[in-house]
């Protein structure tokens, strides 16, 4: 049977995602093996499903986790009885071991999944954005919420004792009230972002099909999941870094940003240092939700400027006047072209 500890692991690899393919097709083969192996099996499972992955901001520590929760099994079978009903010492048989390992992953399970999870009535609240929001949302424990425009946020009216969980459609910029023995789970699709008290710009990309974080201080776990519910890919954010994850794909990789950029939408303020005017374009869509359809040759251009609470014309005004562009503004799409010679 699998109960060895470099075999509780393995199943902590497997149930994590982070296992190799042979070592998949051995714990499936093992759980195939026998009915009494898929019982062990799906119990483990239930302690992974009641305690992951909302205890911690660090990626989690698969070989520590399963060595506790072994801990727990072994402590029972030592309260199981030594002695039989002549006073004559026994031995317990294999049976009684791998009822007693069952029953104590079924106590422990289910322990946590009442503790931790069991069901509430909770109010929800819901807002969406028409335009941009200058002001913030406060949210029940005093966390403030920037929402762009077309941007909703659910939540609800009282968060959980043990967990601040709330989803996010569109964009938002979010100051996090720092509370360590209570994450903030923010949901957006298959991706989630925790933290614990930090500030961040959290964007769905639908021209593109990605979600975008920019984290601005703190620290945050940028994460996506499976249908079921467990991880697929994780990492760990700084000051400076940006996660991104293409839902397409289903890939993530982490950037650097040097500007505020990002947060003009809620800030007004952009600046350009000799950047290519093909970023500072995608820069302007982003920020006055516009299409921008210029000539390829504008791209060999540089642009070292700073806008404050600039309208969208002002900007084309400008761009006209440093490189004598052509700029026509009709409805939400901009046409840039160069002059005619």
């Amino acid at each position: 049977m699998l109960v060895k500890n470099s075999n509780i692991k393995l199943i902590g690899r497997y149930l994590s995602g982070n296992c190799t393919t042979l070592e998949k097709q051995r714990v499936q083969n093992w759980m195939n093996n026998s009915a009494e192996n898929r019982l062990i099996f799906e119990n483990y499972k239930k302690i992974w499903d009641s305690t992951a992955p909302e205890h911690s901001l660090e990626v989690i520590d698969v070989d520590k986790a399963w060595e506790n929760i072994n801990d727990h099994i072994v402590f029972a079978e030592k309260l199981a009885p030594v002695f039989a009903g002549n006073g004559n010492r026994f031995t317990i048989k294999p049976f009684t071991s791998v009822a007693l390992r069952i029953a104590a992953v079924i106590v422990v399970a289910f322990g946590i999944y009442f503790l931790l999870k069991r069901p509430a009535v909770t109010v929800t609240k819901q807002f969406i954005a028409t335009e941009v929001q200058k002001k913030p949302l406060i949210l029940p424990d005093g966390s403030q919420v920037f929402l762009n425009k077309d941007a909703k946020i659910t939540w609800p009216e009282t968060f959980a004792f043990n967990e601040r969980n709330l989803q996010l459609e569109g964009e938002a910029f979010f100051n996090v009230t720092h509370n360590p023995n209570k994450p903030f789970i923010v949901s957006a699709g298959d991706v989630r972002v925790k933290v614990f008290g930090t500030t961040f710009d959290l964007y769905t990309r639908n021209e593109n099909n990605e979600t975008v974080i920019y984290l601005q201080t703190g620290k945050v776990l940028f994460y996506s999941i499976n249908p079921n519910g467990s991880i697929k890919e994780q990492m760990i954010l700084t000051p400076g870094q940006k996660g991104v994850y293409n839902r397409t794909t289903g890939v993530m990789h982490r950037e650097t940003f040097s500007n505020d950029n990002f947060l003009a939408w809620q800030s007004g303020k952009l600046v350009f240092i000799k950047a290519p005017l093909a970023n500072v374009f995608k820069v302007l869509e982003k920020t006055y939700h516009v299409q921008i359809i210029a000539d390829k040759t504008c791209n060999n251009y540089y642009l070292t400027a700073t806008y404050q609470d600039e309208s969208p014309k002002d900007i084309l005004r400008t761009l006209h006047i440093i490189y004598g562009f052509n700029c026509k503004l009709s409805g939400d799409i901009i046409y840039i072209s160069q002059p005619s010679e």
